[in-house]
């Protein structure tokens, strides 16, 4: 006689085997993001691994890094690749309010979506430079201090997906952010030497 199968055993079993499947592949995408982001290969080369790999993992079109200064009042943008260019110039001041500033102040993951309503002038110009109308901003906190902001420029419908995968990018950010303090050297000289990268991009 065949066995009734319970619906709902049958799903909680399902959502456990997806919850499993999701552990093992943040475990490996943690790893593989670990070997990319070595800070031996120096900052400049290290920040164009960190944009290279948010974009494979999390299927960002593109990607910006900005980088608080040295007063730690604002943050600056750092233009890799001959595309941005433009960012030599952008800065967000940390006391102006809005999403993007929010969110290094708080260290927390914030999504923006273009949905119509207002967006602040930080946010409309970022979606500008990025081409998409939806971001993800990821802190770059390493020993609770916020060295800067990793924004993925995505889709509006990729938003949701994202969301579901936030602890991975917290992980990510907090990776980033310890192999960029590395690089930099001595946590008490990392922002000295943070704003001296900023500037080298900036004079280049």
């Amino acid at each position: 006689i065949p066995t009734a199968i319970d619906p709902a055993a049958e799903s909680a079993d399902q959502s456990a085997q997806k919850k499993l499947s999701d552990e093992v592949l943040h475990l490996v995408l943690s790893s593989e993001a670990g070997h990319a982001l070595s800070p031996q290969q120096g900052e400049a080369a290290l920040l164009e691994a960190m944009s290279r790999s948010a974009r494979i993992l999390f299927d960002f079109e593109d990607t910006v890094i900005l980088l608080t200064n040295g007063a730690g009042n604002a943050l600056v943008g750092v233009p890799i690749g001959e595309s941005k260019q433009r960012l030599k110039e952008f800065t967000v001041a940390l006391t102006s309010g809005g999403i993007v500033a929010e969110a290094t102040l708080q260290r927390r993951t914030a999504f923006i979506v273009d949905d119509g309503n207002p967006l602040g002038v930080t946010e409309e110009q970022l979606m500008r430079i990025l081409k998409c109308d939806a971001l993800v901003c990821q802190p770059l906190v390493s020993h609770g201090r916020s060295l800067g902001l990793l924004i993925g420029g995505i889709a509006a419908w990729q938003s949701e997906g994202l969301h579901k995968r936030e602890r991975f990018l917290k992980s990510f950010g907090e990776q980033a952010a310890t192999a960029l303090e590395t690089a930099l050297g001595e946590r008490s000289e990392a922002s000295r030497r943070v704003a001296t990268v900023v500037e080298d991009y900036r004079e280049a």
